[in-house]
């Protein structure tokens, strides 16, 4: 299956660097927020890099992509990583390096402009953290490369998959409603 890892520590990092990286750097970020007064404290996030909707902290670029790293308390910082190691490495190999670093700031740095229009909008004093936005656009990309070429990302035909396909395809089960019948016939 795509989204099942049947590598082994030294084969993930070999085959998704930039993946890798991307997990290295919310955990050391996150460490680096623990040793200096924890990652659930606001002004220990602002003082690290999370975006505010309110000036000065709305108005520093750089906080767009460094808050794409911070999380606020571990939970966040486990369910982040979790999608990112499951659904990311997919994505690596099919869009190449540069492409997916691309895809993944830019989808981070996007959900963060909007996360923060939407509060300035609202009137709302607020902060942001998180690689929600990126991930986010990881899922986008799944949902643009797959399901008008169902067929190919999710049967098995890609050598990204390694698995062998199932017995039907997203374009069958999702358009043609058969895949119940193919698994009654197992």
């Amino acid at each position: 299956m795509i989204f099942i890892r049947y590598e082994n520590f030294r084969s993930y990092l070999k085959y998704y660097p930039v993946t890798s990286l991307i997990l290295a750097a919310n955990l050391v970020m996150y460490i680096i927020l623990l040793l200096n007064g924890g990652s659930d404290d606001t002004s220990n996030l602002l003082h690290f890099g999370a975006v505010g909707s309110e000036p000065p902290y709305s108005e520093e670029l750089w906080r767009y992509v460094v808050a794409i790293f911070l999380h606020h308390g571990f939970d966040h910082l486990l369910f982040n990583c979790f999608a990112i190691l499951v659904f990311a490495p997919p994505l690596e190999r099919l869009l190449g390096w540069w492409r997916y670093v691309l895809l993944y700031l830019g989808s981070g740095v996007l959900g963060n402009v909007l996360s923060m229009a939407l509060y300035r909008n609202e009137m709302v004093e607020t902060i942001s953290v998180g690689a929600s936005g990126a991930i986010y656009g990881v899922y986008g990309a799944f949902l643009y490369i797959g399901v008008p070429r169902g067929t190919h990302l999710l049967a098995g035909e890609s050598p990204v998959t390694g698995g062998a396909k199932p017995p039907c395809s997203l374009d069958t089960c999702v358009r043609r409603n058969l895949c119940v019948e193919a698994y009654r016939r197992k």
